[in-house]
């Protein structure tokens, strides 16, 4: 879980990434995104396998990277499950 806040700018944001399988063994990578305390808005793609999950998952990371340039806060790590190895790649 990420979160990126600054109380200046009234932003408060949420993005949560799970990498999971669906009941047919095919590999589905969830993003819940938003501002935090809300549902938010989740979106799913379906991959060929984990590889291509860390690939997407990497790609988002580096985007969230840039968010004190697109929305004035940048993102934290609150709670990163089994991704120890990719936050450190990307350094987090």
């Amino acid at each position: 879980m990420l979160r990126a806040v600054n109380p200046e700018r009234n932003v408060n944001r949420s993005w949560v990434c799970r990498i999971e399988r669906d009941l047919f063994g095919a590999c589905v990578v969830s993003v819940t995104f938003g501002r935090a305390g809300t549902h938010g808005r989740t979106i799913r793609r379906m991959v060929s396998d984990d590889a291509a999950a860390d690939r997407f998952l990497a790609s988002a990371l580096v985007r969230r990277r840039g968010s004190t340039k697109r929305c004035g806060a940048a993102y934290r790590v609150i709670e990163a499950l089994g991704f120890d190895e990719l936050l450190t790649w990307l350094g987090a």
